[in-house]
């Protein structure tokens, strides 16, 4: 289990379709095939 620390945005990224923005700190965690992008506040 990974820890999730508090998030400003976050979007999932299928079948590479992204929905990007400005981010300053992001990390990826592959699940079932999707890439999540989050930020830490």
């Amino acid at each position: 289990m990974t820890f999730i620390p508090q998030l400003k945005r976050i979007y999932i990224e299928n079948n590479g379709q992204s929905f990007d923005d400005d981010f300053q700190i992001s990390a990826y965690t592959d699940y079932n095939q999707l890439k999540i992008e989050y930020v830490v506040v």
